[in-house]
């Protein structure tokens, strides 16, 4: 297997609700065998030697010149052309270019030539998942685990293919193997979290979504899951004081001003019910203050103020 490391929120490349990669934001690995410390402007003409070449590559990589360290890569690998941690390196560059057929094209040709490489297998699966070919993407998370049982990148599609497909148990299997491999990563605790949740498993739900929030208190899924466990287990103040943690982070986040609206309201109603019409009519300024726009609201506060 490649020696490489992940950027921290590597996870955040596919966004699983439909499993394509943001490609308006993608972060992608970055594979770094040799010091970067070298400046960026060292000339191709000038190296001496192939290591000369791969460090002036990755400098290029790292500093965000991607075109320079495309024909940095595309230069060492007419030297040696079965150089795989080169060929991976460019793959990795095509992508956050947006050539998604080089990159698989160069990703097919280590496959080819080290079948045994998992780096390759990963992005290809990423590939696949990123055309909906979801078949071909767990084949690949799978040959990765036969190879390396240990892989928390595979296990972690996998679960996200799962859960996709609503086969939460095995989604959840894979996903608590990802963590127990990787703690770190806030998107296995959202996306295990996830998967408790749709299974009414809510104290281990909301465990995962809080780990979610301990790594990024920002992360706004994490909150509007802890507030829809909330509203169904009849908690709703504490459901809305989730959601408003979402305008924190997004002031314009649409779904949770809907929620908080849509929970006022339903408390409004309860309270004219109870013939408590002054708390009903300050739960519906309450949903005046997030939707100004709101209706329902509107035609009650001029109703029974």
């Amino acid at each position: 297997m490649s020696i490489f490391m992940f950027v921290p929120g590597v996870f955040e490349l596919m966004n699983i609700l439909n499993l394509s990669i943001k490609s308006n934001s993608r972060k992608i690995a970055v594979a770094i065998v040799i010091s970067l410390s070298l400046a960026s402007s060292f000339s191709i003409v000038g190296a001496q030697s192939l290591n000369d070449l791969l460090v002036q590559g990755n400098s290029y990589h790292f500093n965000g010149n991607f075109s320079k360290a495309e024909e940095v890569f595309e230069n060492i690998l007419k030297l040696e052309p079965g150089n795989i941690y080169a060929m991976n390196q460019l793959g990795v560059i095509y992508l956050k270019q947006n050539k998604n057929d080089e990159a698989m094209r160069i990703f097919s040709q280590v496959q080819t030539r080290d079948p045994e490489d998992c780096f390759s297998r990963l992005w290809k699966g990423i590939l696949n998942l990123e055309k909906g070919d979801l078949s071909s993407a767990e084949s690949q998370f799978d040959s990765i685990l036969k190879l390396d049982p240990s892989d928390a990148n595979a296990h972690y599609f996998l679960g996200a293919i799962y859960q996709f497909r609503h086969q939460y148990e095995k989604s959840i299997d894979e996903l608590e193997r990802s963590r127990e491999l990787n703690s770190s990563e806030a998107t296995t605790h959202f996306r295990l979290a996830e998967s408790y949740h749709s299974m009414g498993l809510f104290k281990n739900a909301i465990l995962e979504y809080r780990r979610t929030l301990e790594i990024d208190p920002d992360y706004t899924g994490a909150y509007d899951g802890l507030g829809w466990i909330s509203l169904n287990l009849g908690n709703t103040d504490e459901a809305i004081g989730f959601w408003k943690e979402m305008l924190r982070v997004n002031r314009g986040n649409i779904g949770a001003i809907y929620n908080i609206a849509w929970a006022y309201n339903d408390l409004a109603w309860k309270e004219l019910e109870k013939c408590s019409k002054n708390k009903a009519l300050h739960y519906w300024k309450e949903v005046l203050k997030y939707d100004p726009g709101n209706k329902e609201a509107k035609h009650n506060v001029a109703k029974y103020k």
